[in-house]
């Protein structure tokens, strides 16, 4: 039940299979570079918008390989515990994961966020996992979307 409610929303959030454009997020790049580099409060807040404004590259694993479309997020583990989507800022990024056999689709931020929220099965993201890390809880979630 709980797949196929992230698997609706996708469904219903309008998203493409990312081969066909080009994802780059250099706002979002700059942003996070400017925030490690100057750490501020400006500095944050334009992180924050920056993630909202984003569309992410997201991988998707198909455990089934052919018996249907049942898809699910690709998830990793955090250093705590916890269960963390994998989302991608560009090509490159997703590249350097070295994911295999998945299919990835483009999702704007706003229904990534709604997406996340609505998985019991996972406790936040995890942007670029294989580099440039970036974790983000429900809770962080939660506090970026209100700086959309």
């Amino acid at each position: 039940m709980k797949k196929s409610i992230f698997i609706a929303a996708l469904i219903f959030s309008g998203f493409c299979i990312a081969e066909t454009t080009t994802i780059t997020n250099e706002n979002l790049t700059a942003a996070i570079l400017n925030l490690s580099s100057a750490p501020s409060i400006e500095a944050r807040d334009n992180l924050y918008k920056e993630l909202n404004r984003a569309t992410y590259l997201v991988p998707l694993v198909d455990p089934t390989s052919g018996e249907g479309t049942n898809t699910t997020p690709v998830v990793v583990q955090s250093p705590k515990g916890g269960k963390l989507q994998a989302i991608f800022s560009n090509q490159q990024e997703l590249s350097s994961s070295k994911l295999q056999d998945i299919t990835v689709i483009e999702m704007h931020a706003t229904e990534l966020w709604k997406t996340v929220r609505a998985n019991r099965n996972i406790d936040g993201v995890v942007l670029n996992p294989a580099r440039n890390t970036l974790p983000l809880n429900k809770e962080r979630i939660s506090k970026i979307s209100v700086y959309e």
